[in-house]
């Protein structure tokens, strides 16, 4: 992106911080974010939408949460190179946010010039090198597998309906799974008050369903892979509860993997990508 502010080039770099924005809302719903480079924007220059990662996105800025105390600059202070403080402004970013499971924080932001300089102290870039801590914990409510399957389909998530919920449990869950030649879907509905039912992929194949006891949860899945239509796709899924009890549904194949819950942990639901069928998954845990 051009650091021009001609109207046509302010216009340019808007559309293409819009793009960043849109493609957040489709491909990382639920999802930690980092997003961070040259952006070729100050919040200073009204013509630029830097600011859209906030107002769209729920994006915190490090450098101002950390040197500007949450406040955009009134007046422009553009940084000289090495930058003099760190309260100065640069067109080099770093955005994020946290998940239901994973939380980031910035704790300290700093240009960094000094750890970017040429044997004769010159510095290497026309940019202030930016360096950025964050301390990250896990949730203790919510847990994620690995993923299986391929990058195909819309990407979805439970996490924001689970989060919604005032509380919930694995345990005394209803678990459905569609398949035959593959996996086509899944789908779970838990005992908790107002809990939806949260269903992925299409109609096709069979349907298998399991009934959980009120102690019971499911805390092991067996899941596995293979090529179809040069995708790869979820063929396979199997159920194992706490109980010894299973449900499956689709095709087994050479590649499968299994994912184990935390001790004392259980499924509530899934994030992945679907279509017609299942293309990748992984499961949500939680305390039972």
């Amino acid at each position: 992106m051009s650091l021009s502010t001609e109207d046509e080039d302010e216009q340019a770099r808007t559309a293409n911080i819009q793009q960043v924005a849109d493609y957040i809302d489709i491909w990382s719903v639920g999802n930690a974010v980092l997003v961070f480079g040259d952006t070729n924007s100050r919040y200073t220059r009204t013509a630029d939408y830097i600011n859209v990662f906030h107002t769209q996105n729920d994006l915190t800025d490090a450098w101002l949460q950390i040197e500007r105390g949450g406040e955009v600059p009134p007046v422009e202070e553009v940084c000289a190179n090495p930058a003099p403080n760190n309260t100065c402004e640069t067109v080099d970013k770093m955005f994020y946010r946290s998940s239901a499971i994973l939380s980031l924080n910035a704790t300290s932001f700093t240009y960094d010039a000094a750890q970017f300089l040429s044997s004769d102290g010159s510095t290497l870039s026309d940019h202030n090198p930016i360096l950025v801590d964050f301390t990250w914990t896990l949730s203790s409510t919510l847990r994620q597998s690995d993923f299986t399957g391929g990058p195909h389909g819309t990407w979805f998530s439970d996490l924001a309906n689970l989060t919604a919920l005032p509380s919930f449990s694995p345990a005394g869950a209803s678990l459905t799974l569609r398949g035959a030649n593959r996996l086509d879907a899944v789908s779970i509905t838990l005992a908790a008050d107002g809990a939806p039912t949260l269903t992925h992929g299409g109609t096709g194949g069979d349907p298998y369903s399991l009934a959980l006891s009120s102690d019971e949860y499911v805390d092991s899945i067996n899941a596995c892979e293979g090529q179809y239509n040069d995708h790869t796709r979820l063929f396979y899924l199997k159920a194992t509860t706490s109980a010894g009890r299973t449900v499956a549904a689709g095709t087994a194949t050479d590649d499968c993997t299994t994912w184990e819950a935390p001790d004392g942990w259980g499924l509530v639901g899934f994030v992945g990508q679907d279509g017609d069928e299942v293309d990748q998954l992984a499961a949500v845990w939680a305390p039972a």
